[in-house]
């Protein structure tokens, strides 16, 4: 079993890290890291990023750390579990490493390519932590031997993984999305966060929200308006070139019910999963039937957003996850400790 000393180091170091992504721009360390990751991948703006580092910051401190991993036993054993980690958006893996490192098991880590610079950077700060532990994070790149799995990806290679690691204990997860509900109570600083989890990370994460439903005779120009101040995402060509080739596309097809923003499309569309610079809306005449999509799809909605539904966050939340928000609704820290 892990010894209660075990734990307590990893717990310290973990919290350490926590100090140290709240230190944000004040830390070269965390600049460096920042401006490296950029350089790797475009779609990693500083803007977003530090965003990204600031959410962790606020997230891991003591009492938030203490409070999660106490609910949980010990592991009997320390196992050997890969985690091939996605890399749609800054540190969208770290939850995974940090739930099977409290929990006491090596990591043999596959990092997306996406994200391996802040994902090393971070491995490394907890590893200069408590050096007594670094053995327990290792990144790799392919995963042999291992008898445990968490995997991340799209629905294709979901199916993949779902498949080569047959006969081991494993959380598999698939391609997911957010959805929001607007009501005539929403008010305009309530449309200002949800664009906030409409346009962070560009829309990439499986917690950003990419359909909004409105109650009939809703005007949509507030909303728009409350995107507004998002415009600036179209001066960065990546995602430009992806919003360009989407107008063009609804351009050519001559399609209607379609709000150009200048930087968004807001569309009516039945597709749960769309492409970068491309939002769903939909209207209601009550919230059941809103209710009655997301029974439909809950198995690729990540976030309900808003009031009235079961299990909604608040405005502004979907993308600023607690240690307790598990990816899919998987619980890794019970998966982690029953190993």
């Amino acid at each position: 079993m892990i010894s209660t000393q075990d734990r307590e180091r990893l717990v310290c170091a973990v919290v350490g890290l926590g100090a140290v992504l709240s230190r944000g721009e004040n830390d070269p360390e965390n600049i460096a890291a920042v401006d490296a990751a950029y350089l790797k991948n475009q779609w990693f703006i500083p803007r977003f990023v530090w965003e990204a580092i600031g959410n962790w910051g606020r997230e891991l401190t003591e009492e938030n750390i203490r409070r999660w991993v106490e609910a949980y036993p010990l592991a009997k054993k320390s196992k050997k579990v890969g985690l091939i980690l996605a890399g749609n958006i800054p540190l969208v893996g770290l939850h995974d490493v940090l739930a099977g490192y409290l929990s006491g098991h090596i990591l043999h880590i596959k990092l997306s390519s996406q994200d391996d610079v802040l994902m090393m950077y971070v491995i490394n700060v907890i590893k200069s932590l408590s050096p007594d532990d670094a053995h327990r994070l290792c990144v790799v790149s392919s995963l042999k031997d291992v008898d445990a799995v968490v995997a991340t990806g799209s629905d294709n290679t979901a199916r993949y993984f779902e498949y080569y690691f047959r006969d081991k204990p494993m959380v598999v997860r698939h391609s997911r999305t957010s959805v929001a509900v607007v009501d005539d109570m929403t008010s305009d600083e309530e449309l200002s966060l949800l664009s906030d989890d409409v346009m962070k990370y560009w829309g990439r994460g499986c917690r950003s929200v990419s359909r909004v439903f409105f109650p009939e005779g809703y005007d949509i120009g507030r909303f728009i308006k409350a995107l507004s101040r998002y415009s600036w995402v179209a001066d960065y060509h990546y995602y430009r070139n992806n919003y360009d080739y989407q107008r063009a596309i609804y351009t050519m097809s001559g399609k209607k019910d379609v709000y150009d923003t200048g930087f968004l499309l807001l569309s009516m569309e039945d597709n749960l999963l769309l492409p970068t610079g491309v939002v769903a809306y939909d209207f209601y005449k009550d919230k059941s039937s809103v209710e009655v999509f997301v029974e439909r799809y809950k198995d690729g909605l990540q976030c309900v957003e808003g009031r009235g539904v079961a299990a909604a966050v608040e405005y502004g939340k979907s993308q600023s996850p607690s240690l307790t928000d598990y990816a899919d609704g998987v619980d890794t820290m019970k998966f982690f400790a029953h190993l």
